[in-house]
């Protein structure tokens, strides 16, 4: 089983995400939650990311209804 560390920690770099993905401020210094997400296939890490809810609610309203019912079907996005 991975470790919190393991799974802040880019899969690409080894590195701990440090800054938002959209407006790119630091994460410890956004005063609202934020996640990490990673999306595997076939074992791999094929994209990942870190963002702040403030983008994320940003970025989930700009979709169109249409875009939103696609993207319910892809298990851990909004």
């Amino acid at each position: 089983m991975r470790t919190m560390d393991e799974w802040l920690g880019s899969e690409e770099t080894g590195e701990a995400f440090s800054h938002c993905l959209c407006c790119k401020l630091p994460l410890v210094e956004i005063a609202e939650p934020w996640r990490v997400n990673k999306e595997f296939a076939r074992g791999e890490c094929v994209l990942e990311y870190a963002i702040c809810q403030p983008c994320r609610d940003f970025v989930t309203d700009q979709l169109s209804e249409e875009s939103k019912e696609a993207v319910r079907g892809f298990p851990g996005l909004l």
